[in-house]
């Protein structure tokens, strides 16, 4: 069967068949139509987002891949690179390499394309695809109430127990954050590479999506922010889903991991969850009682640019909310 492949323009589109095509593969489109306008008109680099699409004769929507922009500062450079979020094939048109073709069309453009196999399946078919591991990627996990924990988990207990509400005498230097302005733009840890993003990104990350909460806090010294943290909360776990310190603070990010640990006590959740890349920021969490789980989300890395082989990929800062393990 004929397949066309082309380049979908949120703006300027109807976007009905991507919601039935949502419908078809996942039996539901709330999710999606409840987002859509956040994640795609709202979203501050709009005009970077590439949705492509391959139909059939008649128009009819047989799979799609999204690529959402990423400012990445490399050695002092800022390039723009890609997560894959959204790839999706109709059942009608399964078995026909429709994946691999969205994705080495998505590929054309020669830039730097980051990917979550999410399931063993789909990481299999990246690494067909010439994708390749960025390791360490599996999930790191601290247990911050462990009676609460060990009678849930050993005791047949399903008792949750309320927070213990925040003691603020030692993080009198941590305050909420209600808007992201300038002044966090520039904080961000010494790596390999890592996500710059603009206040307005923060603000559309973090603090405006209309499917989420997050807590959002920041720590100043001299009045000057030196880390910020973003958490979200999810029945009995909390994520430590974003985590940004200046390379020059010598306690980071150890002060702010310990911060976080106690925010997720207070809000009455048994575990705090993390996923990184940066090794300073795993050996902080395996210092504060981060335990490594076998479980990974199979984050890799394409690119035809020779530049990439030789990146030292265990010292760039990736984190959860660099991608979009949190809206799906």
């Amino acid at each position: 069967m004929e397949l066309s492949l082309r380049s979908f323009n949120p703006v300027n589109e109807d976007p009905e068949k991507i919601f039935r095509l949502f419908e078809t593969v996942y039996g539901d489109s709330a999710a999606i139509r409840e987002r859509w306008e956040w994640e795609y008109i709202r979203h501050p680099q709009s005009s970077k987002i590439r949705i492509l699409l391959s139909e059939g004769a008649q128009g009819d929507l047989a799979g799609m891949t999204v690529r959402m922009p990423c400012q990445l500062k490399v050695g002092g450079k800022f390039i723009t690179a890609y997560f894959a979020i959204n790839s999706m094939v109709s059942p009608l048109y399964r078995g026909q390499g429709l994946i691999r073709r969205l994705y080495m069309y998505a590929a054309e453009d020669g830039a730097l394309h980051l990917s979550k196999g999410t399931t063993l399946p789909m990481q299999r078919q990246l690494h067909k695809m010439g994708y390749q591991v960025i390791e360490p990627n599996n999930f790191q996990v601290c247990v911050v109430r462990p009676f609460i924990w060990f009678m849930n988990r050993f005791a047949g207990s399903d008792y949750q127990g309320a927070g213990t509400g925040f003691k603020t005498g030692a993080f009198r230097e941590y305050s909420k954050i209600d808007r992201f302005t300038a002044e966090f733009e520039d904080v961000i840890p010494q790596a390999s590479a890592s996500i710059v993003k603009s206040a307005d990104e923060m603000n559309w990350r973090y603090i405006d999506p209309p499917h989420l909460d997050y807590q959002c806090y920041a720590r100043r010294k001299n009045g000057n922010v030196v880390s910020w943290c973003a958490l979200r909360s999810s029945v009995r776990n909390m994520f430590l889903s974003d985590i940004q310190w200046r390379g020059e603070e010598k306690d980071e990010p150890y002060q702010t991991i310990r911060f976080a640990k106690a925010l997720a006590r207070s809000h009455g959740a048994m575990k705090l969850t993390c996923w990184a890349t940066h090794s300073k920021l795993r050996r902080a969490l395996t210092k504060k009682l981060f335990f490594g789980r076998k479980e990974s989300p199979g984050f890799n890395f394409f690119s035809k640019d020779k530049q990439w082989q030789s990146l030292s990929w265990k010292d760039a800062h990736f984190v959860h909310g660099d991608s979009d393990t949190d809206y799906v």
